[in-house]
């Protein structure tokens, strides 16, 4: 099976967050994960960052309701709520279509979260 690789990136606090995502999948990890009370994290495939989203009552979480953006480091927390997560995937829902074209932006300004979905080609080496 072929997997193709699109980025996910978050500019939050002056700084930009990268990792991976697969388009098909982001629905599934939102659905089956953030609604099940569990996280999720992307790791930069460029460095050391990360990228957590954390459900309501995630044990260990620095991510709060009174700050539901949370960096340490090069690691960046994001609190989610289980309403705020349902949204999203009402907005993300086109992502499982085969036609979606890319680049792709999902924005929410209440939240102050924008992600943007990227094409692989974004990733091809100016050298091969």
């Amino acid at each position: 099976m072929l997997v193709s690789r699109n980025c996910l990136i978050l500019k939050r606090f002056g700084r930009i967050y990268k990792s991976m995502i697969l388009k098909k999948c982001a629905c599934f990890y939102f659905r089956g994960r953030l609604l099940h009370g569990r996280h999720f994290t992307y790791k930069s495939i460029t460095g050391d960052t990360a990228i957590t989203f954390v459900s309501t009552g995630v044990e260990g979480a620095f991510a709060t309701e009174e700050h539901p953006y949370a960096a340490h480091g090069p690691w960046l927390q994001i609190l989610l709520n289980e309403e705020f997560v349902e949204r999203m995937l009402e907005d993300l829902e086109d992502l499982a279509s085969q036609e979606v074209k890319l680049p792709k932006e999902y924005s929410w300004p209440e939240k102050k979260l924008k992600i943007t979905i990227l094409p692989e080609s974004a990733f091809d080496s100016p050298l091969q």
